[in-house]
C-alpha cells in the first residue's frame, strides 16, 4: 500500500488513507509528514484546476452575455427604427386626412346639443361644456345613472374614457330627452337645452351615428373628425327623418342619439344659444312661462359670452310639449 502512495503522491484519497493508516501503525514520523506534504501539493494542484477550468467557464459564459446583448440592442434599434418608420406613416396619413377633410365639400359646420338641467345653467354659461369627469359636485344629473357609469366606462380614444370627453347630440329630440321628461319625471320647466355651433374639422372630435353606450373605440363606426366624411352621409341621413316611433322603432331611436366627443370641454365660443320650450308648451303644461323664462334669466352667469338674447324657444326640440 505504501509503494503505491509513494508512486502516486497527487492521488488525493489513497494518500488520505494511507496516512491514517501509517499513523494508526505508528510508522516512520518522517514518512507521515511526506504524506502530509504530497497531500498539500495535491490539494494545491487540485485547486488550481479547478480554478482554470472555472475561469474558462466564466470567460465563456460572460462572452455568451456579451453576445445576448448585442443581440438585443441589434433587435431593439430594428424595433426602433421600425417603430419611427410607422409614426412617420401615420403622422403622413393623419395629414393627409386633415388636408383631405378641409378639402371635402361635405357639411363642416354643425350645430350640436347638449340637454341639461336649468340648475346647471350657471357652471355651463360660465365654464361651458364639460366631460363628467370634471365637472362641479353640485351638478345637477339627468341621466339614467346606471346607464351612464357604464357609458362613462367606454374607451373613446387613446385609452381615454368616456368619463373624460365632454359630449352633445346631433338631434335634441331623442330618447333621451324623452326618458328625461317621462320616466325621470322632470318638468318641461326644468329642461334645457344648450345649443353649439363648431366645425368639426378644426378640433379633435369623434362622431358615433347611435348612442356611444352601444360600442367603444374598437367599433370601426366610432369615426375621429379628420375623417368624418364616413360617417356624415348617415348623420344626415337621419337629421332628414321627422322623427322615431317609441314603440316599434328600437333602430331610429338609437341612431336619433348620434353623438361628438371631444376631450375635456367644448370650446367657450362654440355656445350659441339656450333653448327652451316655446311658451304655449308651458302654459299648456300648466306652468307660468314667465317665471321659467326669467328663471332662466337670472341662472345666465355673469360674463358669459352668453345673454338673454341668446334665449331661444324651440317647440320642435321638446316634442311639441307633449312630455314634461
Amino acid at each position: 500500500m505504501l509503494d503505491a502512495i509513494k508512486e502516486n503522491p497527487y492521488y488525493s484519497p489513497r494518500i488520505r488513507m494511507a496516512i491514517v493508516m501509517a499513523k494508526r501503525l505508528k510508522r516512520d514520523e518522517l514518512f507521515v509528514k511526506d504524506l502530509e506534504s504530497k497531500l498539500t501539493v495535491a490539494i494545491s494542484e487540485e485547486r488550481k484546476q479547478s480554478e482554470e477550468e472555472n475561469k474558462e467557464k466564466f470567460e465563456e459564459y460572460q462572452k455568451q452575455q456579451e453576445e445576448r446583448k448585442r443581440k438585443r440592442e441589434i433587435e431593439e434599434e430594428e424595433e426602433e427604427r421600425e417603430r419611427k418608420e410607422r409614426k412617420r406613416k401615420r403622422e403622413i396619413e393623419e395629414v393627409e386626412r386633415n388636408e383631405n377633410a378641409q378639402k371635402s365639400s361635405i357639411k363642416k359646420n354643425w350645430d350640436l346639443f347638449f340637454i341639461t338641467h336649468i340648475d346647471n345653467l350657471p357652471h355651463i354659461t360660465k365654464d361651458g361644456i364639460v366631460a363628467p369627469k370634471i365637472r362641479p359636485k353640485y351638478y345637477k344629473k339627468i341621466a339614467d345613472e346606471k346607464l351612464a357609469s357604464i357609458r362613462n366606462d367606454k374607451i373613446i380614444a387613446n385609452s381615454r374614457l368616456a368619463a373624460e370627453y365632454a359630449h352633445v347630440y346631433f338631434r335634441p329630440d331623442n330618447a333621451m330627452l324623452t326618458a328625461v321628461l317621462t320616466r325621470k319625471g322632470f318638468r318641461l320647466n326644468e329642461i334645457v337645452i344648450i345649443r353649439i355651433k363648431i366645425d368639426i374639422t378644426e378640433h379633435e372630435l369623434y362622431m358615433t351615428d347611435r348612442n356611444a353606450y352601444y360600442y367603444d373605440s374598437n367599433d370601426p363606426r366610432f369615426i375621429p373628425s379628420n375623417r368624418y366624411m364616413e360617417i356624415i352621409p348617415r348623420i344626415e341621413s337621419m337629421i332628414k327623418e321627422d322623427g322615431w316611433n317609441q314603440s316599434c322603432d328600437e333602430e331610429m331611436k338609437k341612431k336619433f342619439m348620434a353623438e361628438c366627443h371631444i376631450l375635456y370641454k367644448f370650446p367657450l365660443d362654440s355656445l350659441k344659444a339656450i333653448c327652451i320650450a316655446d311658451k304655449q308648451s308651458i302654459k299648456n303644461r300648466g306652468y307660468n312661462f314667465a317665471e321659467f323664462y326669467d328663471n332662466v334669466k337670472s341662472k345666465i352667469s355673469r360674463g358669459s359670452i352668453l345673454t338673454e338674447e341668446n334665449i331661444e324657444e324651440r317647440r320642435e326640440f321638446f316634442f311639441k310639449g307633449r312630455y314634461g
